[in-house]
């Protein structure tokens, strides 16, 4: 399957966070967090969970409160909407289709 017609996946998240994150290493995921509590143990666990998978090969985009996006490292890709999050990865598919 071409990686522009592959679905994006959504995880809605919930807290704790670690119970949430399992990822196809294989699949483009935008993560919902737009409904839970961001805190120092979240980021901690989900900066972790990132380690763990390749991030090159293809996307993963959290979605949290606009008011929270200064709390995560600049590293990490971090929205406030879904839209936002789906055209990020939509982004991200042509720059590796283009090998930039």
């Amino acid at each position: 399957m071409d990686a522009f017609d592959q679905p994006i996946k959504t995880l809605v998240l919930s807290s704790p966070l670690a119970e949430d994150l399992v990822a196809d290493p294989k699949q483009d995921y935008i993560f919902d967090a737009s409904k839970i509590a961001i805190d120092a143990a979240f980021i901690s666990t989900y900066v972790s969970f990132l380690g763990t998978i390749d991030s090159e090969a293809h996307s993963r985009v959290l979605v949290a409160q606009n008011e929270t996006l200064s709390l995560f490292p600049e590293t990490l890709v971090v929205v406030p909407t879904l839209g936002e999050a789906k055209d990020v990865i939509d982004m991200e598919r042509i720059e590796r289709d283009l090998g930039i």
